[in-house]
């Protein structure tokens, strides 16, 4: 054997393996595969937005902005849940429209999420600026500072998100997912302004006594210390039970009346889960089903097997077939047709519109062209 196949014959063998293992994969089926783990990517990051809304005041009556995109986020899990049913089955062209679908409600949601935090944190920074105007404090007023440029950041994001083509999906929506997470990382600069501008001078950290007993414990307890989240939540709660700092803000400059609570906006700044809500995706996706999805697939009530005895609101319009032109002329009277000029065709008796001027002979009359009178059929 030649010494050059020797050497890459294996080599060769498993190239042409390979190949013949990626051509088994159809790239709807990758491509598909990828949309969908994307889709649903975006759905679990709005979930929580979606969840930490505040509840309607009357159960009874959920109207507001909560139902409003509820009701959006219902229509994107239906559509996501049937195009996963589809993409299974292979039909992809079914997925691939359903996908549009739930991509379509996500880019709504997205939108009225960003915009209803950009008015939050709007009212967050307004209640922090005038205390930290007259307490002077220059550390507040650096994250006072932070927090308005990720402000006006967010509204940046949400501008460009809109200016983007509403076709392409994925782009739209990572731009409102963008501006989500600057807008967040504003609203924690806004709490912590306002905890620096009200919280004592003595109990600051960089004006407390520390011994070398407090280095050493803090480095052998080091796995115990608190997480960020966790120190600021604990201040909060100190502070608000000290009456340091307000438990809510509310204010109506935005053209609505907002309330905001501070302890509720701290936990979504993390993205986690209010203590008292639950999660909207888990309490609608078991209320999914599949029954659903062949709804449009199904005839109508109301069709050519059963057209007379089910009501005509039932169905689709009946078709009305156009008139034919072929229609050969009445011998006994060269000037006239089966179907007079003017009346219904296939519906006898009914008279001609009348005409003050003389009629010509329709096309196909062997007579000569003259005054001839219109004549019923019926008559």
């Amino acid at each position: 054997m030649n010494p050059f196949l020797r050497k890459y014959l294996p080599a060769i063998i498993l190239f042409l393996i390979c190949i013949e293992a990626a051509g088994a994969i159809s790239p709807d089926y990758t491509n598909m595969g990828r949309l969908l783990v994307v889709n649903r990517q975006s759905i679990q990051f709005i979930d929580t937005c979606i969840s930490n809304l505040k509840n309607p005041v009357d159960p009874a009556r959920p109207e507001g902005f909560r139902a409003d995109v509820e009701n959006l986020f219902l229509k994107a899990l239906k559509s996501d849940f049937f195009a996963n049913i589809w993409y299974l089955q292979g039909d992809y062209s079914r997925t691939y429209r359903e996908l549009r679908n739930s991509q379509d409600s996500l880019q709504e949601i997205y939108r009225k999420i960003l915009e209803n935090y950009i008015d939050e944190t709007w009212i967050l920074l307004e209640a922090s600026a005038p205390l930290i105007v007259r307490t002077r404090d220059n550390e507040a007023r650096h994250l006072l500072q932070l927090g308005y440029r990720d402000l006006e950041s967010a509204r940046m994001f949400h501008q460009s998100g809109n200016n983007i083509r509403p076709t392409l999906h994925n782009n739209q929506i990572q731009y409102y997912a963008d501006g989500i997470k600057r807008i967040r990382r504003g609203r924690r600069y806004a709490i912590l302004s306002l905890i620096e501008a009200r919280l004592p001078r003595e109990e600051k950290p960089e004006f407390q006594v520390v011994t070398l007993d407090d280095v050493r414990t803090a480095s052998e307890n080091e796995d115990l210390r608190q997480t960020d989240y966790e120190r600021v939540l604990n201040l909060m709660i100190n502070m608000i039970g000290r009456q340091l700092i307000p438990s809510q803000v509310s204010s109506g400059s935005r053209g609505r009346q907002i309330t905001v609570i501070l302890l509720e906006v701290h936990q979504d700044n993390y993205n986690r889960l209010i203590s008292d809500r639950r999660s909207v995706w888990q309490r609608m996706a078991a209320e999914l089903k599949t029954d659903e999805m062949h709804a449009r697939d199904v005839l109508p009530n109301r069709n050519s097997s059963n057209r007379g005895t089910v009501s005509a609101e039932e169905s689709d319009p009946e078709e009305i077939k156009p008139p034919t032109t072929n229609e050969k002329p009445n011998p006994s009277n060269p000037g006239s047709t089966t179907n007079p000029p003017g009346s219904q065709p296939g519906i006898p008796g009914t008279k001609p519109e009348a005409s003050p001027s003389p009629r010509t002979n329709p096309p196909g009359s062997t007579s000569p062209p003259g005054n001839v009178p219109a004549t019923n059929p019926a008559q």
